[in-house]
């Protein structure tokens, strides 16, 4: 777990970063300069490239992950791989932009009436689906070398720093709406070129088109493991992103998704971590199946999970029992309040999928690849019929309560699959130890006074809660050893500071 450890505390410090400016962007900057309809159309922009980009890479990326072992030792076919890695996306963007052209009278119909602002930015997903999928595949690339940590520069600080300059340009009136959604259009495109000059700097970047690599006996095996993959990557993105599409085609239109966005990005936050730990986990698990080694995957298994839960847990009790407080911090924040439950769901959604480990990347790297594309088949039709039964009854709190469903299922669906095939699963004693000590924190917090609607007040509530949090549950979590890494961590700190503290006296 060390190159784990190290690469996962880089890319997490560079991303928690990232979240400073993001919750900035996200509680301030953009509920004070742009309108809840005007939040529903950029994110929309966003997100629905990112479902067109799974379509587009014909699985590229993850066939790099799988694959990569298998030609890192032979430099010519490990050339011809990334060539063929590298014009693999351009046939699915051939295909798909041909559709996209003949579909925009149907894009026009579903969504004149209800969010009518969306119509003029039909073009500009094109380029940006384009530009998402080669982020993913050079990130891919990263990851094949175990290197996270500057992509997630690029991501976190880069981005969100563009689009913080993006918002307060249009709240100045510095630039329009139309040239905001361009902007934030190229803030990718420059995104894709960072990633780029990085990946060749690694010097392992060196791209060979030659047609018969396609003779080589793995190249069938790729074909369809990249087919599947594919499938399920659309599937994955259905079940994340189609709130986006189903949302902004109901009454309220982009502006009830402009709310459910504000509420997801406060709760998504939980998840980092397990992003950043995902990352570099899926390259071991890839190697220890190429192994057999399941003692190895198991350890891998219970590890990720046990430290995902207690970073999940501390942080969904610094979001739930401040939440009150923070819609106090929000401009207008009477109009994103609403949202609030919608926080604690998708909080909840993604706690639980902490909490389960690394499910799909186990059944990713095992033979048995195709289960999950089956299951994300499924939880596709039930998240579109669960949103269709509850969207119509509950609005944005519908469709957070519709993604909860889904990943309970999801993930049960994973570990009971895990465990008849493998006999491998996720939970100890210890785990539970972690549920009772956050559920010990909670109350110790909400004993805790509501503060009123000052901002001022607000944000010294915050302080003092979130410190009676951090103090509690890390104190118990230490003293009850219930992860060696996280108390291998702390010591490693605390020898560093008495270090610092000796060497000044």
């Amino acid at each position: 777990m060390g190159i784990v450890i190290r690469q996962s505390i880089k890319s997490s410090l560079v991303t928690y970063a990232g979240v400073i400016i993001g919750t900035f962007n996200v509680l301030w900057l953009s509920p004070k300069f742009l309108a809840k309809e005007e939040i529903g159309l950029t994110q929309f922009v966003v997100d629905v490239s990112l479902l067109y980009a799974a379509f587009v890479q014909l699985g590229a990326p993850q066939i790099a992950l799988r694959f990569f072992s298998q030609f890192q030792k032979d430099e010519s076919l490990y050339q011809k791989f990334l060539g063929f890695l590298a014009v693999l996306p351009l046939a699915g963007l051939a295909v798909f932009s041909l559709a996209y052209f003949l579909f925009e009278p149907v894009f026009a119909e579903v969504y004149r009436e209800e969010s009518p602002l969306l119509l003029p930015y039909y073009y500009h997903l094109l380029p940006l689906t384009f530009f998402f999928v080669y982020i993913q595949l050079l990130e891919s690339f990263a990851r094949m070398n175990l290197r996270i940590a500057v992509p997630a520069l690029i991501r976190e600080f880069f981005l969100k720093l563009f689009n913080a300059f993006l918002i307060i340009s249009y709240g100045l009136h510095w630039i329009t709406l139309d040239q905001f959604v361009f902007l934030l259009v190229v803030s990718y495109g420059l995104a894709a070129l960072f990633l780029f000059i990085y990946a060749r700097s690694l010097r392992r970047l060196s791209v060979r088109l030659d047609f018969s690599f396609f003779s080589q006996p793995v190249f069938r095996q790729m074909v369809k493991y990249g087919l599947f993959v594919f499938m399920g990557g659309m599937g994955t993105l259905l079940i994340y992103k189609i709130d986006a599409l189903m949302l902004s085609a109901t009454e309220g239109g982009v502006g009830t998704f402009g709310v459910y966005t504000i509420a997801f990005k406060i709760a998504i936050v939980i998840e980092i971590p397990r992003r950043a730990i995902a990352q570099i986990t899926l390259p071991l698990l890839t190697t220890a199946w190429r192994d057999n080694d399941l003692n190895q995957i198991q350890s891998l298994y219970q590890k990720s999970a046990l430290n995902q839960l207690i970073v999940g847990a501390f942080l969904f009790l610094g979001i739930w029992c401040n939440i009150d407080a923070i819609f106090n911090l929000v401009p207008n924040g009477e109009v994103y309040r609403a949202g609030k439950f919608v926080v604690l769901l998708i909080a909840l959604s993604r706690l639980v999928d902490m909490a389960t480990g690394p499910n799909s990347e186990i059944i990713f790297g095992s033979k048995y690849y195709k289960f999950d594309l089956i299951g994300l088949v499924v939880m596709v039709l039930v998240k579109v019929v669960a949103n269709r039964i509850f969207i119509p009854m509950l609005g944005s709190t519908g469709a957070a309560f519709a993604d909860l469903l889904v990943v309970v299922l999801y993930n049960a669906a994973k570990l009971a699959f895990i465990y008849r095939k493998f006999g491998l699963q996720p939970f100890s004693s210890r785990a539970v130890a972690a549920l009772l000590i956050a559920g010990i924190t909670y109350f110790a917090s909400v004993a805790i006074p509501l503060p009123g609607r000052d901002f001022y007040e607000s944000l010294v509530n915050i302080a003092i809660r979130s410190a009676v949090i951090a103090t509690l549950y890390g104190i118990m979590i230490y003293l009850f050893r219930v992860s060696e890494e996280a108390n291998g961590l702390a010591e490693n700190l605390f020898r560093r500071l008495r270090r610092i503290v000796g060497a000044k006296e």
